[in-house]
């Protein structure tokens, strides 16, 4: 029976911590993208509901934006999300991820 299940796992290895990534294995202009999606530190530069629209045809593509039948606006996403509020979960870690690396292309940044 060739089955796939999805899971997580933790592989623990010894290692060196990285200052400049916090182990998220992205350089440090990125990890701050990164840091400000949700802005858990109350920095004031939380992004997650002011997406651009670059970024809105990435999770596009991706097939990300379940809730609508055609290609919205970026106006129309933020707005998705403010409003999704409770009982939806709005942008998920996917998301974060593809909006991350978008916001990173476009400021001339790589990823990595």
């Amino acid at each position: 029976m060739n089955e796939c299940v999805n899971f997580y796992f933790c592989v623990r290895r010894k290692n060196i911590p990285c200052d400049a990534c916090d182990a998220s294995g992205y350089n440090a202009e990125v990890n701050k993208l990164d840091n400000e999606w949700y802005d858990f530190d109350r920095t004031g530069r939380r992004w997650c509901a002011k997406i651009t629209q670059d970024e809105v045809q990435a999770l596009w593509e991706r097939g990300r934006l379940y809730d609508f039948k055609e290609l919205p606006t970026a106006d129309e996403v933020n707005k998705w999300f403010t409003l999704s509020r409770p009982g939806h979960l709005g942008h998920d870690a996917i998301n974060r991820y593809i909006c991350v690396e978008t916001r990173a292309k476009s400021m001339g940044r790589r990823e990595d």
